[in-house]
């Protein structure tokens, strides 16, 4: 029995470690952000999402779940969460409030263009945590996408809201810092 359960467990990491390869990463590679794909590939993202959904409408088990997908940031819930945030006014206040605060456990950096895109939403509640997003994210941003963190920047500074203007000035002090 441990032999079959063993070599199940060895096809799967065959199958996960073919992903990462087809996703352009070197088997010599490792990592923080590796490791996190890898094991979000081994649980797929059935199992991610149906964490999600635990966490958004507060099931038993949602704290673990939050837990976890904060180690894991995975995109699959990264885009729930967006998505649930985009259906407005279908989906209640209370799930969007959630969406945002799991997004706010889960987001990259990456999602910096996303994120500023979505401050269009109606409630000042939402476009708050998103703005706290933004920062929090900002932080992780690779030396080599400064760029993009200037335009992050540019975007917030053009609206006339005064988070923005102040999100706008944080970025700026940590690009003057970089």
């Amino acid at each position: 029995m441990a032999e079959t359960s063993s070599g199940r467990a060895s096809d799967r990491w065959d199958r996960v470690l073919g992903t990462l390869k087809e996703q352009g990463l070197s088997m010599g590679v490792g990592g923080t952000v590796v490791g996190r794909q890898a094991t979000c590939a081994l649980l797929g993202d059935a199992v991610l999402l149906a964490a999600a959904h635990r966490v958004v409408h507060l099931e038993e088990g949602a704290e673990v779940c939050r837990s976890v997908l904060s180690l894991l940031r995975p995109p699959a819930v990264q885009e729930y969460c967006l998505e649930l945030l985009r259906r407005r006014p279908r989906v209640p206040a209370e799930l969007e409030f959630m969406a945002a605060s799991l997004l706010d456990a889960v987001a990259t950096w990456d999602l910096l263009p996303t994120l500023v895109a979505m401050l269009e939403h109606e409630l000042d509640s939402i476009r708050d945590r998103i703005y706290q997003i933004i920062y929090v994210v900002a932080l992780e941003v690779p030396q080599g996408h400064i760029p993009m963190l200037v335009e992050v920047a540019q975007q917030l500074e053009a609206r006339t809201d005064a988070s923005a203007r102040a999100t706008a000035t944080d970025i700026r002090s940590l690009l003057d810092g970089a």
